[in-house]
C-alpha cells in the first residue's frame, strides 16, 4: 500500500535525525501526565530526569486530480508534530529550532533522492518541507516547544 510506504519512508527519515528522541507513526493522545511522559519521554543525559522530545507522524490530507487517460495523481500532505521540554534559562527554544532545521534537512535530502515520476517508485516528492507551525503549549502540566512541519507527497495510480 502506497501510504504506508510512504508513512514508513517518512518515518526512517525522521528517525534517523540526531538528536530526535521519540518518533511515532501516528498522532498520540492522553491527558495523563505519566502517559504523555511515556510516549514523549526521553531520559537527560544524567538518566535521573525525563526530558520531553517526541515526534508523531501523521497524514493531514489527500487530493486526487485526474490527468491524461485515467492517470490519478494523489497529493499526501503529512504532518510532523513534534513536542520539547521548554527551559528558559537553557534557551531550549534554539535547541528546538536546530532540530527543526535538522529534519528539514533530511527531509529535504529524501526529496533530493526521490524527486520525480519514477514507473519503479509510485510515488515521489515535489516539494521541500514546510514549517508550518512553531509555539509554546502546556501538556499535561508540561510547558513545552510544539512545532508542525508539512511534507508533501504525491502518488500515482
Amino acid at each position: 500500500m502506497t501510504y504506508l510506504g510512504i508513512l514508513d519512508q517518512i518515518y526512517n527519515t525522521v528517525k534517523s535525525v540526531d538528536g530526535i528522541g521519540v518518533v511515532h507513526k501516528y498522532s498520540r493522545w492522553t491527558n495523563r501526565e505519566d502517559v504523555f511522559k511515556s510516549l514523549y519521554g526521553v531520559p537527560t543525559s544524567s538518566g535521573k530526569q525525563i526530558k520531553i522530545n517526541g515526534w508523531e507522524i501523521s497524514r493531514k490530507s489527500v487530493k486526487e486530480e485526474l490527468r491524461g487517460s485515467f492517470i490519478v495523481f494523489r497529493r499526501h500532505i503529512f504532518v510532523i508534530r513534534g513536542f520539547y521540554s521548554l527551559d528558559d534559562d537553557m534557551a531550549t527554544e534554539i535547541e528546538f529550532n536546530l532540530l527543526l532545521e535538522r529534519i528539514c534537512d533530511a527531509l529535504r535530502n529524501l526529496l533530493e533522492t526521490n524527486w520525480t515520476e519514477d514507473p519503479s517508485t509510485p510515488w515521489f516528492y515535489n516539494e521541500p518541507p514546510s514549517i508550518t507551525d512553531i509555539s509554546v503549549v502546556m501538556f499535561s502540566n508540561f510547558l513545552v516547544h510544539a512545532a508542525e512541519i508539512q511534507f508533501p507527497a504525491m502518488e500515482r495510480r
